[in-house]
């Protein structure tokens, strides 16, 4: 690497080959798309869940989305616990749980419902306080109010996809 390189690029340059399970080869770096019955349809050309090197489990944004009919849950609370237990059940058909969750983001169409996500949310981690990061947004699809995404590890392979 030259002297000058940015260290960005340096970074991506060195972590290209990162291998994020003890025993991987350095060539290892795989990822596969998964979906589950157990959580709602994507609405877009996306998965619900990408699963990297066997490890690390990539949970797309989850609304308050129904995953047997699609319907949107009514009202803020009734959202975020449907997406909460969207993403649950994702991660737990990926080989992962809300245990293993080590970093979330929400996007909130109003941060006045900061306070009442946090509650509702702090339900669905008892033992575990993942990182986190909040954000306002002016809308979200299918006039949704709250959308949730993760990023957890393994502990068992996956047992649908």
């Amino acid at each position: 690497m030259r002297k000058n390189t940015p260290a960005a690029i340096q970074c991506f340059s060195t972590c290209q080959n990162i291998c994020l399970t003890p025993t991987c080869p350095p060539t290892n770096n795989s990822h596969k798309l998964f979906n589950t019955e157990r959580g709602p349809k994507a609405i877009g050309p996306y998965s619900q869940a990408t699963i990297l090197n066997e490890r690390l489990v990539f949970v797309s944004g989850q609304l308050g989305l129904d995953p047997k009919t699609g319907a949107l849950a009514e009202g803020l609370d009734a959202q975020c616990h449907q997406a909460l237990k969207n993403m649950s059940a994702i991660l737990e058909d990926a080989g992962s749980s809300m245990d293993n969750v080590l970093k979330t983001t929400i996007l909130l169409t109003d941060m006045a419902h900061f306070e009442v996500v946090n509650k509702i949310y702090e339900s669905y981690f008892p033992n575990n306080k993942p990182a986190r990061a909040t954000f306002a947004v002016k809308a979200l699809p299918k006039g949704g109010v709250v959308e949730i995404e993760a990023v957890a590890y393994q502990n068992v392979t996956p047992q649908h996809n």
